[in-house]
C-alpha cells in the first residue's frame, strides 16, 4: 500500500481487528504494514459496522470478516467491501480508485 499517495490525499490509512495486540503484531510484520492497527478485542467496532461473525453454528464465529471502508470527514461511510474469505485481500488500487474519487467529490 502506498501510503504517501494516501496522505498527500489528505487520507488516513487505520487497520482495525479483534485479535489480542500480539496477533496484530505478528500479522503486521509479516505483511510489512506500516499502517497502524486499532484494537476491537471488545468487537464493538465490528459490531456496530456489521462485520462480526455473530453466528454459533460459524467456523468464524465471533471473528469480523476482513473489510474495507472508505469513511468521510463527517464520518459518513462512503464505500464498504467485505470479503467473502479472510484469506483474501482486496487490491489496494480498487481502494485508492474510491478515495480519490471521494476526495475529489468533496
Amino acid at each position: 500500500m502506498d501510503l504517501p499517495t494516501y496522505e498527500s490525499l489528505d487520507t488516513q490509512v487505520l487497520g482495525v481487528s479483534v485479535d489480542h495486540i500480539g496477533a496484530q503484531t505478528a500479522f503486521a510484520e509479516k505483511l510489512g504494514l506500516t499502517y497502524p492497527l486499532l484494537d476491537d478485542f471488545s468487537r464493538e467496532t465490528a459490531r456496530k459496522y456489521g462485520v462480526l461473525d455473530e453466528d454459533p453454528k460459524s467456523p468464524h464465529f465471533y471473528y469480523a470478516r476482513r473489510s474495507y471502508f472508505v469513511i468521510d470527514k463527517e464520518g459518513v461511510v462512503r464505500y464498504q467491501h467485505v470479503m467473502e474469505s479472510n484469506s483474501h485481500m482486496l487490491d489496494p488500487e480498487e481502494i485508492l480508485a474510491v478515495v480519490t474519487k471521494t476526495v475529489k467529490s468533496r
